[in-house]
C-alpha cells in the first residue's frame, strides 16, 4: 500500500511509478504480472497513451490522498498539502 508521502514522492519525481504502483495493485488475473519496463512495453505496442493513463492515474490518486496543490499568484507550482 502506497502511503500519501510516498505517493506526493513519486508523483513529483517518476510519475510513472504510480502508474505502475496501480497496476501491481488492480491485477488483472488474466495475465501474469510485468515488470516495469514491460508493462510500458505492452502499453505503448497495444497503443495507448501513456500520458492520459498517467494523467487518469494521478487523478485517482489526488482524489483518493485529498491532495491538495499550492500555487503562487502567478499560478507556478509551490508544493503539495
Amino acid at each position: 500500500m502506497m502511503t500519501r508521502e510516498q505517493y506526493i514522492t513519486s508523483k513529483t519525481y517518476n510519475p510513472l511509478d504510480v502508474v505502475y504502483h496501480y497496476y501491481l495493485t488492480h491485477p488483472d488475473r488474466d495475465h501474469k504480472e510485468l515488470g516495469v519496463h514491460e508493462l510500458f512495453i505492452f502499453l505503448q505496442s497495444r497503443g495507448y497513451n501513456l500520458q492520459q493513463i498517467t494523467q487518469t492515474v494521478l487523478e485517482e490518486y489526488d482524489r483518493k490522498f485529498e491532495l491538495v496543490v499550492l500555487l503562487d499568484k502567478r499560478g507556478n507550482f509551490i508544493k503539495y498539502l
